[in-house]
Order: C-alpha cells, then sequence, then structure tokens
C-alpha cells in the first residue's frame, strides 16, 4: 500500500443497487465480472436509467478456492430487477474506507491494510467488504492508475 492510501471513516447514504450473485473460483473471478457487470448495465440502460455509481463487488463469502460475490451497478432509486438480476442496496452507516491505486492482482494487499486499521483502532465489521472498480481497464491500460475504492461497514 503506497503511503497516500490511508484509510478513512466516512459515513455513507443508502445506495440502491441492481446486481447479480455469483458463486465462482478466485481465478475466475474477472470472467464473471466481465459478464455480469454489461448485463447489469444493459438492463439498467434498457429502462432509460443512467448508473448514479461505478461498478462494484460486494465479497459475500471468500476462501482460497470459492467467491460469492454480488456484482452490481448504484441506481438513483430503487428498481425491480428481472431474472437473476435483483435489486439490492448498499445500507447506510459507518465505514472504513481505502482508495487502492494499482493493479487487483495488489488489492490483498490493500484488504490486509484495511484489517490492521481496523484491528488497531478496535473497531467491528458487521459486513462484507465492496470495491468499487472506478477505473476501467478496458480503457485505461496502465495497472499502476487503477483505482479502486474498497469499503467495510463498521459498527
Amino acid at each position: 500500500m503506497a503511503e497516500s492510501q490511508t484509510c478513512t471513516i466516512v459515513e455513507r447514504e443508502t445506495m440502491f443497487t441492481l446486481t447479480i450473485t455469483r458463486e465462482t473460483t478466485p481465478p475466475e473471478l474477472g470472467a464473471v465480472f466481465a459478464e455480469c457487470f454489461p448485463t447489469v448495465f444493459t438492463f439498467i440502460t434498457s429502462k432509460g436509467i443512467e448508473p448514479s455509481g461505478r461498478p462494484f463487488g460486494r465479497y459475500i463469502e471468500m476462501t482460497e478456492t470459492k467467491v460469492v460475490v454480488e456484482c452490481g451497478i448504484p441506481v438513483p432509486r430503487e428498481l425491480e430487477g428481472e431474472g437473476e438480476i435483483t435489486s439490492s442496496q448498499i445500507t447506510p452507516g459507518r465505514y472504513v474506507e481505502l482508495i487502492h491505486m494499482g493493479s487487483f492482482d495488489t488489492l490483498g494487499d490493500s484488504h490486509a491494510a484495511m484489517n490492521a486499521y481496523i484491528a488497531a483502532n478496535n473497531l467491528q465489521i458487521i459486513g462484507p467488504p465492496i470495491e468499487f472498480y472506478v477505473t476501467d481497464p478496458e480503457t485505461e491500460t496502465d495497472p499502476a492508475n487503477w483505482r479502486t475504492d474498497i469499503i467495510y461497514p463498521i459498527a
């Protein structure tokens, strides 16, 4: 984690989302995002609505061999999903936030730094971590410029 990347505690408002939840393996995670994000985006725009934020992954479960991830896109209001696309939300409250700059391969280091910060400050994680993918790797090819905002809900 670079020196400029520090953890902060922020208050967040309710964020309405449309999501697809998938179970996969760590090596296949990128392929799952590549399939799910365009599906959700197409559904949103077919309703005449523009997304209200960056695509995200909410990591419901993650082990060395299994990942259950909610692939989502924020929307301006609560919307009904269809088929595998479901309505969800990121709840309001306190979050620890960190801006990760760099390759997705080094996100684990940022998560480790966040967990160390949470432990050092006697905070309690109350839900799964969420990564907002601010930079699109298809338009920015240099991984050093990729930005991922990571948040953990805390008590």
